[in-house]
């Protein structure tokens, strides 16, 4: 787990008045997303390729 601290100086948010706690991250839902979005742009990229060599548009 990262605090804020990890992410701003201490000034920055020391000054706003956060308080330094903890920041939940779900790594399985980003790495689900970070594949779907991979394999869409695969697809959008072999197809592109697809079509400009079959000339078809």
């Amino acid at each position: 787990m990262y605090g804020i601290g990890d992410l701003y100086p201490h000034y920055v948010w020391q000054a706003e008045g956060i308080e330094d706690r903890t920041i939940p991250f779900d790594s399985r839902a980003f790495l689900v997303g970070l594949r779907y979005d991979d394999v869409t742009a695969a697809k959008d990229r072999i197809k592109g390729f697809l079509f400009e060599i079959l000339g078809l548009y």
